[in-house]
């Protein structure tokens, strides 16, 4: 002890109350799940919700909590007042308030950047941006709250109050901070976070902390000191308040956003903005990582790659439509005015949605019927049959695994009409062909395509223009497919998005074959959801493209740096004069065709389906038509695209 300090431990630690104690140590529990479950939150929306996002999380945290625990223990018995430990935990609560109200944002950007530095391998994609963010938020409060129980424990055993049983206050201590945990978890989950949102939750939370501590340091301070003391401690709690207040109003001044919400599912985020054309167009943001739903609110037909969830519809003529995953709606409004004599269902989880869904995206609540259900429990108990089908469950790098498996689809199947058709938005942007097996143990859309198969639906196929496969409950030859398509096209008496939805539908469309019995069907006990999340296979592809043994090496050379180019181009539009030598190479070289097809995305069908030209002419003409298309298509250049069509008909 050291005798020359008047401020050590049993004379500080006498003079506060025991209720502080307990309160700090309850209080401390709360807020590192509190915590917690803001750090859940905010990686969701800045990252995504992968598994190695939620583990690094788990992880980083679990590290800070175990070293905190340790030097707390040390520091228990050298920083010999009370007055050390609400110094360290007052620094803990203002960091928390501090970071939240004015880093927040620029820490969240930043980690996104660190994403999209690392996009080809997925564990520095997300798990080296969920580190950093983390400790950037949470590192400094976790470390330091983590050593409540050590100063507590030690204060009742061997300090001021010394003569208790050292096990009976360890287990005490720890019982109430895990008591502290429980409430906080409970409450932040089911009211602070839907209600008051992510930010507001830390900064309360850590500012009921910041009294706390503060009035603990006050009360272990002298009589004397104590004035002073909390002087000093009003004017930090002031600057915190003021500063919490600014990163807040400055959060509020973004005129692009027209609504923002946190619901128990997630972000709401609205922006109104424009296209490159300047059409006003509304899209929905659940996270940083990905858009889920965009809608041109003057033209719900002007989104072409949205048109691709109603290709199954023009064959089948849709009464009833059943979308899983309905969100704010901007695929219900493009039913609407497809479709104009069907009912939708609309079921999302989150209730929240909905109300956004029929206040700022104009769904029709008579023409809709909108249900806040888990898409899998509501095709169980669902009795109604639907002529059409939209899947749209496989949000950025969130993958429910319940509803990708052959139990789900057999479901799905289920609820489809005679005759309807069923839309699958896979979000996997995968590689379209085989690679050499190698190089490829896993392959997140073949599995799918096994797992569609295994449910009982005979005919699949797959849309190279978005991500995404058509699902039938018949055998459908591709050629009266493709003929639905084609009527759909050349009817003159339909409306024009309508017209060129069933034209990129006729040209971008192939059929799926048999998978290899390698891609095992997903079910309810094997979906593996680290490796699905994964998705894209496209680093397979540059590797497989660089270490295979090449047959010719000046025109593999050639292949792989078009490959890179057509990928990487900054440039709005793919460099025509490369892309046709790309393509007549594709000719001649049977044997690599499979694998850099990708490289010409959209001349994938004509490369399959049709006879190859013999003329290189007709091999560089169409394929700068396709790459027209992909460029006009990317852009929602309806009025441009339709000629396009047009002409492409004269190749195919």
């Amino acid at each position: 002890m050291n005798t020359a300090n008047e401020e050590t431990l049993p004379s500080s630690a006498e003079r506060v109350p025991s209720w502080v104690v307990l309160a700090t140590s309850f209080w401390g529990g709360f807020q590192i799940m509190a915590l917690e479950i803001c750090g859940f939150r905010v990686l969701q929306t800045s990252l995504g919700s992968s598994v190695v996002v939620t583990g690094t999380l788990l992880t980083v945290i679990m590290i800070l909590l175990s070293a905190g625990y340790y030097v707390g223990g040390h520091l228990s018995s050298r920083l010999e007042t009370t007055r050390s430990l609400f110094a360290l935990l007052a620094v803990a609560s203002l960091y928390s308030i501090v970071v939240t109200a004015l880093f927040l944002e620029p820490l969240a950007s930043v980690a996104e950047s660190i994403r999209a530095a690392h996009g080809l391998n997925v564990h520095l994609r997300s798990g080296l941006a969920a580190g950093m963010l983390t400790i950037a938020l949470y590192g400094l409060p976790m470390f330091l709250m983590s050593m409540i129980s050590p100063y507590w424990i030690r204060l009742q055993t061997v300090g001021a109050r010394a003569g208790a049983d050292a096990g009976v206050q360890s287990g005490f201590f720890m019982s109430l901070s895990t008591v502290g945990s429980i409430v906080g978890t409970m409450l932040a989950s089911y009211v602070l976070l839907p209600f008051i949102g992510v930010a507001s939750t830390a900064i309360s939370s850590s500012a009921v902390f910041l009294f706390l501590v503060a009035l603990g340091y006050v009360l272990s301070s002298t009589p004397e000191g104590q004035p002073r003391v909390a002087k000093v401690l009003a004017s930090m709690g002031l600057t915190a308040l003021s500063l919490t207040l600014l990163g807040a109003r400055s959060t509020e001044l973004d005129p692009g956003i027209i609504y923002q919400a946190e619901s128990m599912y997630g972000e709401i985020r609205i922006e109104k903005t424009q296209d490159e054309a300047g059409r006003e167009l509304l899209a929905y943001h659940p996270s940083r990582v990905y858009t889920h739903s965009i809608l041109y609110p003057q033209d719900p037909l002007r989104d072409l790659e949205g048109l691709m969830y109603l290709a199954p519809g023009w064959l089948t003529k849709p009464r009833k439509v059943l979308v899983l995953g309905s969100a704010v709606g901007g695929v219900l409004r493009g039913l609407e005015v497809a479709f104009p004599e069907a009912h939708m269902v609309g079921v999302d989880i989150d209730p929240e949605v909905h109300r956004v869904a029929t206040e700022l995206f104009g769904i029709d609540p008579k023409r809709n019927t909108l249900v806040s259900a888990d898409a899998r429990v509501f095709v169980a108990e669902d009795k109604e049959l639907y002529d059409l089908i939209i899947v749209d469950l496989f949000a950025g790098e969130f993958i429910p695994t319940h509803c990708v498996s052959q139990e789900f689809f057999s479901l799905v199947r289920r609820r489809l009409a005679p005759g309807g058709g069923v839309f699958v938005n896979t979000n996997m942007h995968d590689v379209h062909h085989e690679l050499p097996s190698e190089s490829e143990p896993f392959r997140a859309v073949r599995h799918l395509q096994s797992t569609l198969a295994a449910a009982g639906f005979p005919a699949l196929f797959e849309n190279a223009f978005f991500h995404s496969m058509f699902a039938f409950d018949r055998a459908l030859p591709i050629e009266q497919l493709r003929e639905g398509f084609r009527a759909k096209l050349e009817d003159t008496h339909a409306l024009e998005g309508v017209r060129v939805g069933a034209g990129l539908a006729l040209y971008t469309t192939s059929e799926v074959h048999a998978s290899p019995a390698r891609y095992r069907p997903f079910t309810d006990a094997w979906a593996p959801a680290f490796l699905i999340e994964q998705k894209s296979n496209l680093g397979n592809l540059y590797e497989a493209l660089s270490t295979r043994t090449p047959g010719d090496e000046v025109q593999d050379l050639v292949l792989r740096e078009q490959l890179h180019a057509w990928e990487t181009s900054d440039e709005d539009e793919p460099a025509l004069s490369d892309l046709a030598p790309l393509l007549r190479s594709l000719a001649g070289h049977e044997g690599s065709k499979p694998s850099i097809d990708i490289g010409a995305r959209h001349f994938r069908f004509a490369a399959e389906t049709q006879p190859v030209p013999t003329a290189q002419p007709s091999w560089s003409e169409l394929a700068k038509l396709y790459a027209q298309l992909y460029h006009l298509g990317e852009h929602n250049d309806r009025e441009q695209l339709l000629p396009v069509l047009d002409q492409m008909r004269v190749y195919l």
